[in-house]
């Protein structure tokens, strides 16, 4: 199922809102059923070039795992071309990518680690998301009175949302077997590959840096460093976690003003309260349609209220 890129921004917010209250029912076939031919009703579709592919792949950086402690997988999305999956907050429009976990008992799945994400410009709409050989790391923690002995089978039904210039939702049950044994191991075939993903995460803002923001017409983002060198060649863009914070699409004016950076944000025009979070990632090295940013940190600003 494809559908053009026109129009997509109304259809892809409907999109979200249905796709959220469908998981809260556990229910994605339904939706996808159901809910799809009644969103897209109205919208042009498209036939003449071959949809965005993607490739998924459950992958155990260890070759074996030892009860009670925790181990890393990845959700490996590979897609063709030119198409992109999205982020935790897709941007103007889109669908996060996400996971639903089949586990054995008393086995515990935390969250994605997101990496820094790109921009993605289709027709004025700006996206946040990935392209090419995509790595979501997830921790899991097995019970400590886990026997060793016969391997565990770990499964996911992953989902996702792939643009180009057509749009195609996309879903897959993927698994991966795995030994139980004391001192488990990294697999030496994808233990560079989890290296190079933990290379694409946003690091912890440095503790000397102070970050803090105002709420008014536009949302203002200050950071202050020591040295004015931090921000040296910056070409900064700020990637907040929550949706419907900001247009995506919006130039973000930056500013350096002796050892402070200062970004002006749009608000987004959904946004009708008082925005009282803006925890994201600064990305300091920034470009559209990029692999992603060389530079990337992890910031909670501090709300500062104006007097």
């Amino acid at each position: 199922m494809t559908y053009s890129i026109t129009r997509r921004n109304v259809v892809l917010r409907r999109l979200r809102s249905g796709c959220a209250a469908a998981k809260r029912l556990g229910r994605f076939a339904l939706l996808r059923s159901l809910l799809f031919p009644a969103i897209f009703a109205g919208t042009s579709w498209v036939a003449a070039a071959p949809p965005p592919r993607v490739d998924a792949r459950l992958v155990c950086e260890v070759t074996a795992i030892t009860p009670g402690e925790a181990f890393w997988v990845a959700l490996r999305l590979q897609t063709s071309e030119d198409a992109h999956v999205y982020w935790v907050n897709p941007g103007d429009a889109g669908m996060a990518v996400s996971i639903e976990w089949k586990l054995p008992a008393r086995f515990e799945a935390g969250d994605i680690v997101w990496p820094a994400p790109a921009r993605f410009s289709t027709g004025g709409i700006v996206s946040f998301g990935f392209s090419g050989d995509v790595w979501l790391l997830v921790p899991i923690t097995p019970p400590a009175d886990l026997t060793a002995g016969a391997p565990v089978r770990l499964e996911a039904q992953a989902h996702w949302l792939a643009c180009r210039d057509v749009c195609v939702p996309g879903e897959a049950r993927i698994s991966v077997d795995v030994a139980v044994e004391p001192g488990g191991r990294r697999d030496p075939e994808w233990a560079p590959e989890f290296d190079q993903a933990r290379r694409r995460l946003p690091a912890a803002m440095p503790a000397e840096w102070k970050a803090r923001f105002t709420d008014g017409e536009s949302l203002t983002l200050t950071l202050t460093s020591p040295s004015s060198g931090a921000w040296a060649g910056a070409k900064p863009f700020y990637y907040p976690f929550d949706e419907g914070v900001i247009e995506a699409s919006a130039a973000q004016e930056s500013r350096i003003i002796g050892n402070s950076l200062t970004l002006t944000l749009k608000k987004s025009k959904y946004r009708s309260n008082a925005v009282t979070a803006l925890d994201g990632v600064l990305a300091l090295d920034s470009s559209e349609a990029a692999p992603g940013p060389l530079r990337a940190f992890l910031v909670k600003p501090t709300l500062q209220r104006k007097e």
